[in-house]
């Protein structure tokens, strides 16, 4: 409720401003932020930006290729890449602007295995963020699983230098990671341990607490409630600062045959036109709706689970946390 919204944010504070008093650090504000993905279906992401109020935008402006050079995607067009109007437009209506990049595994190896093209990339971000007074970088380099030991401490060295070159320019760091529950659940990321970040100049470490489904089959929520706790709980155990915490939550659905591993994701406007849309009810174990129709599961994130989730995870004293995606799903009440 908007009640119990009001309240966990007003714990969240106390939480922070007690962590403050006793360890030093500044105090906390808490933050909503929202990424952005270019081309369809999130064409509609200004609207969602311009009728709400979102603390951190995240427009997914660079990719690395597969031989690690950082490119800006400004393909005009399509929708949501970089071009100067844009990423002016995502300044005006918000606090903090974060570029994000994305890369496959075989660009994330090049580039931390290469210091000409390390120092390319950190030339690049430095004129970008310069250029565009955006806030910092935003660095998301998945499939964790396939981590080595070697890579991971090889990109720790590499965001040990672009931290300290961001942080002595007045900019920021953000990394996203996957999303850890348990000491088994750490057992599928061997090579990815938040714990090792301390120390290491990265401002905000996002856990994207999303994708449950492809872990399972079709007919499971996106981001089951106990295990967004366990997943928050984790990073609270593993990282000293909580205000350097973002939990990551979905807005938006799949469809799949029930039981199969066939999946597909979609958005909530793109959900309402399926099958069955009226018959979907609410999962008290994820606040998602869901239904089947034809022997096809389809689910997605409307705005009261939304509001409902964020109360959750800000009751855990959790500060900031991340919405997959903006463009044709839903955002908070407030």
């Amino acid at each position: 409720t908007q009640q119990g919204m009001k309240m966990s944010m007003e714990n969240n504070s106390v939480w922070c401003l007690f962590i403050s008093f006793m360890i030093g650090y500044v105090a906390c504000q808490a933050s909503t932020q929202g990424w952005i993905f270019p081309g369809h279906p999130a064409c509609t992401a200004p609207e969602t930006y311009h009728n709400y109020s979102i603390d951190v935008l995240k427009p997914q402006y660079f990719a690395l290729s597969d031989e690690g050079q950082l490119q800006l995607l400004d393909d005009q067009w399509t929708c949501n890449m970089y071009n100067a109007s844009n990423a002016a437009d995502i300044k005006a209506h918000s606090n903090q602007q974060f570029v994000t990049t994305a890369c496959h595994y075989s660009g994330f190896q090049a580039l931390i295995n290469s210091q000409d093209l390390i120092n390319d990339a950190i030339s690049q971000y430095l004129s970008f963020l310069q250029e565009n007074q955006f806030t910092g970088i935003e660095i998301d380099c998945e499939q964790y699983e396939q981590w080595t030991s070697s890579d991971f401490s090889a990109f720790l060295a590499f965001l040990t230098q672009l931290g300290s070159e961001l942080h002595n320019n007045g900019f920021q760091l953000m990394v996203d990671g996957p999303a850890i529950s348990s000491e088994d659940s750490q057992g599928a990321y061997p090579n990815f341990l938040y714990e090792k970040f301390e120390g290491v100049p990265v401002d905000y470490l996002v856990a994207m607490v999303y994708d449950n489904q492809y872990a399972y089959q079709s007919g499971v929520a996106v981001a089951p409630n106990q295990w967004t706790i366990d997943c928050s709980n984790w990073m609270i155990s593993k990282i000293s600062d909580i205000n350097r915490i973002v939990i990551g939550m979905p807005s938006f659905g799949y469809y799949g045959p029930s039981g199969t591993h066939t999946i597909t994701e979609d958005t909530k406007e793109q959900s309402e036109s399926m099958p069955g849309f009226s018959t979907a009810s609410r999962d008290s174990g994820s606040f998602e709706m869901m239904w089947t129709s034809g022997g096809v599961f389809y689910d997605y994130q409307d705005q009261q689970g939304m509001d409902s989730k964020r109360s959750l995870i800000e009751s855990l004293g959790i500060l900031h946390i991340s919405v997959w995606h903006l463009g044709g799903n839903d955002w908070f009440s407030n």
